[in-house]
């Protein structure tokens, strides 16, 4: 995370807390996975982001400098009858306003999944 330009709160709770690692059940969950490079990676709508890990089959990424975390869907086609809901196929999607507040709620998942 040397180099990573975003907001001070959020790299620090990345470095402090993490995001949580493969789970040795089968619920899903958020998967810590941050890249190495200090250069962020090019987004949609030429977003630079940051790869945090990823959900399932999307990537998880903070938006340099606002720390807005998003959801970049793994594959943006879909089954026919979906078609009429996401006319231009899946786009990225907003999962947290800051990145602070994505780890907490990443942690918190991660131990209330068990009990659900």
């Amino acid at each position: 995370m040397q180099g990573w330009r975003l907001p001070d709160r959020g790299k620090l709770s990345l470095l402090s807390y993490g995001l949580p690692l493969a789970r040795a059940d089968d619920l899903m969950g958020i998967l810590g996975g941050f890249q190495e490079s200090a250069q962020p990676e090019s987004g949609p709508d030429g977003l630079r982001l940051y790869l945090l890990g990823s959900y399932c089959s999307a990537k998880l990424g903070a938006v340099g400098s606002s720390g807005d975390v998003l959801a970049l869907p793994g594959r943006s086609d879909m089954h026919p009858l979906m078609h009429s809901l996401y006319p231009s196929g899946i786009s990225p999607a907003p999962v947290g306003s800051s990145i602070d507040r994505f780890v907490e709620c990443a942690w918190r998942w991660r131990w209330i999944s068990r009990a659900l």
